[in-house]
């Protein structure tokens, strides 16, 4: 326990906030480079409450390689009292927006060392990948109805091509496959 008499240092407290001559402060660190930072072990964590019930959390924490970093916003779900991650970034700026049941509902990875930017989102169940775009390799649409549109939000069939401006609409229930012309001479 602190103790201490009148006059002299008080002994026995454990520093565990900081402030700077230039106002910065440090809660888990003097090197307070911020105008908040905060350092723990294993990730901090900041909270933002209206009440003790209702808040949201955002935390970092260390991963990947050297000097790597993770950023994870996580909020309440309605009606509960579960804390879910939503937003994941990670240290090579992969993107991961999760649902309430914390079921992965979207994801972007940027361009890498690979150079394969990719999209990609998931279905109901949060695990099967329904729409996948990828800049260097293929992409492609496995809608949960089974039903793709192009130029109508209303697929009749597998797939249904639509031009709004002259009216005209293609429709196949059979596999279709475009060929662009030939690069050879004869």
């Amino acid at each position: 326990a602190p103790s201490g008499t009148a006059g002299n240092d008080i002994t026995g407290f454990i520093n565990a906030m900081y402030i700077d001559n230039s106002g910065n402060v440090g809660i888990g660190t003097s090197a307070n480079g911020q105008k908040l930072e905060v350092l723990k072990s294993g990730g901090g964590k900041i909270r933002l409450s209206e009440t003790a019930a209702r808040y949201a959390e955002v935390g970092g924490y260390a991963s990947g390689s050297a000097n790597g970093s993770t950023i994870i916003l996580s909020t309440i779900q309605s009606g509960t009292s579960t804390l879910t991650e939503r937003l994941i970034i990670n240290e090579l700026g992969l993107i991961k927006i999760k649902s309430s049941g914390g079921e992965e509902r979207f994801q972007l990875q940027p361009d890498t060392n690979a150079n394969q930017a990719q999209f990609r989102m998931y279905g109901t169940d949060g695990s099967t990948e329904r729409v996948h775009l990828d800049s260097y390799g293929d992409s492609w649409f496995l809608p949960e109805s089974g039903q793709f549109g192009i130029g109508t939000t209303s697929p009749v069939s597998p797939l249904t091509v639509s031009n709004l401006d002259n009216g005209t609409s293609f429709s196949s229930n059979r596999v279709l496959q475009l060929i662009g012309p030939s690069t050879t001479d004869g």
